[in-house]
C-alpha cells in the first residue's frame, strides 16, 4: 500500500531540479531551470491537460516523466504521476523563502563546497610562484624582441619571433 504524502513531499520526491548554465540552447534562456524524474531519472516534459468537471472544459499545467506519458520508448518502465505545475511552484517558493531566511547556513555551505573543490594553500602557492616567473619571462621576451639581433642567426631570430608570436596571441 502506498502511503499519502502531502505536496511538499510528493514534488521532492517526484524529481529532481537541475540548473543548467551552460549557455543559450537553442534559443533558449542562458539558464534555464530542467526537471527529472525522481524514479527513473529522464527528463520530465510540462504538459497542457484538459479536463471536464460539471459540464465545464478546463486547462491545467503539469510537469510529467517523458516515460511515463509514453512521449519515449525505453527498454524498462516508468509509473511516475504528474504534478501539477502550481505543487511545483509552492515547493520552488518555499524553498527559496527558506533559503533567505537561513542566508547563513547557505553562504557557510557554499563556501565549504568550494573549498572542497579548490585548490589547497600549498597549490594557491605555488599558482603565484608560476605567474610570477611567466611574467619575468614575458618581460624577458618583450625586452629581447626591443633589442636588435645581433648573432644574425635566422634560427634564433625565428625561435625569438615565435615565442614573440606566441606571447602575444595566447590571452
Amino acid at each position: 500500500m502506498r502511503l499519502k504524502r502531502n505536496w511538499k513531499e510528493e514534488a521532492r520526491c517526484a524529481m529532481i531540479l537541475m540548473v543548467n548554465t551552460a549557455g543559450p540552447i537553442a534559443g533558449r534562456h542562458h539558464s534555464q531551470i530542467m526537471f527529472y524524474c525522481g524514479e527513473c531519472g529522464v527528463p520530465v516534459n510540462r504538459r497542457r491537460l484538459t479536463s471536464r468537471k460539471e459540464g465545464r472544459t478546463y486547462k491545467f499545467t503539469v510537469w510529467q516523466c517523458r516515460l511515463a506519458a509514453r512521449n519515449m520508448e525505453a527498454c524498462y518502465e516508468c509509473h511516475s504521476k504528474y504534478i501539477w505545475e502550481e505543487v511545483i511552484e509552492q515547493a520552488f517558493n518555499q524553498m527559496l523563502l527558506k533559503m533567505t531566511k537561513e542566508i547563513g547556513v547557505v553562504k557557510a555551505e557554499s563556501e565549504s563546497a568550494i573549498a572542497n573543490v579548490g585548490l589547497s594553500k600549498e597549490e594557491n602557492e605555488r599558482l603565484k610562484e608560476l605567474e610570477k616567473i611567466i611574467d619575468r619571462i614575458g618581460d624577458q621576451i618583450s625586452e629581447m624582441s626591443m633589442q636588435e639581433s645581433v648573432t644574425k642567426d635566422p634560427i634564433y631570430d625565428a625561435t625569438l619571433r615565435n615565442l614573440i608570436y606566441e606571447s602575444q596571441h595566447k590571452g
